[in-house]
C-alpha cells in the first residue's frame, strides 16, 4: 500500500471506495482487509483496534459464509426450481453454471463470462440479451438434473443493505418505476410526484 494514500486509515479508505469505486464497502471488511494487506501500514497508521479472532477478512467470510448455509438449511426446496432456472448461465466449455441475482454485477459478470466463452472477445453493447449465451433452460429436466450434479456451480451475494440502496440509485429515476409507484396517475402527474424517500423505498421492497 504505497503511494499519497498510504496513511489512510480504516474509515478514510472505505469513503475513498465509495466515492471512486462506488462500492458500499462495510467498514469491518475494510480494517480487515487492510490489516491483511498490510499490517505494519495499519499499525503505523494509529494502530489496531481491539477486534475479536473472526475480525480477520478470512474470518469475516467464514462467518458470512456459514450464516448463509445456515439460512440455505431452514428454507424448504424450491419444488420448481429445475421447470423455470430462468436465472442460470450455463458455459459447457467451462463446465460451470452462474446463477446471476439483480443488483450483485450481473453485468459486470455476463461480460466477463461472455470473453470466457468467446477468446477473449468483448461483449459490446447491453449485455442483458438472453439470446446471448445459453442458459439452463435451455436443455430438457433430465439434461439439467445431469449438469447441476456434475458442473461446478458458483453464485455472488452482497451485502444487503448496500444491495438495497444500489437498486434505490438504480430505479428511482427510471420513468418505468415511477409509473409503478403512481399506478393511475397521469404521466403530468407522474413528472410532478417527489422522489420516493429511501425509507418509503425500502418498506415498498420489504
Amino acid at each position: 500500500m504505497d503511494g499519497p494514500g498510504q496513511l489512510l486509515g480504516y474509515r478514510s479508505m472505505q469513503q475513498k471506495v465509495r466515492e471512486i469505486h462506488g462500492l458500499n464497502v462495510p467498514r469491518d471488511v475494510v480494517y480487515a482487509m487492510m490489516k491483511e494487506v498490510s499490517p505494519e501500514g495499519l499499525q503505523a497508521r494509529g494502530g489496531f483496534k481491539s477486534i475479536s479472532p473472526s475480525m480477520s477478512f478470512s474470518g469475516v467470510m467464514t462467518e458470512r459464509r456459514q450464516l448463509l448455509h445456515d439460512q440455505w438449511l431452514k428454507k424448504p426446496p424450491n419444488a420448481v426450481f429445475l421447470q423455470q432456472a430462468d436465472s442460470s448461465r450455463l458455459i459447457e466449455e467451462l463446465k460451470l453454471v452462474f446463477c446471476f441475482i439483480p443488483k450483485v454485477s450481473g453485468s459486470i459478470w455476463k461480460r466477463t463470462l461472455y470473453s470466457a466463452e468467446n477468446n477473449g472477445e468483448q461483449l459490446k453493447g447491453v449485455p442483458h440479451n438472453k439470446k446471448l449465451f445459453s442458459w439452463l433452460q435451455d436443455y430438457s429436466i433430465l439434461e439439467r438434473q445431469k449438469i447441476l450434479s456434475t458442473y461446478y456451480k458458483a453464485m455472488f451475494f452482497r451485502e444487503p443493505f448496500a444491495r438495497l440502496a444500489s437498486a434505490y440509485r438504480d430505479k428511482i429515476k427510471k420513468p418505468w418505476f415511477k409509473r409503478f409507484l403512481h399506478p393511475g396517475k397521469t404521466k403530468r402527474e407522474i413528472e410532478r410526484e417527489k422522489d420516493l424517500p429511501f425509507s418509503a423505498f425500502c418498506k415498498k421492497s420489504y
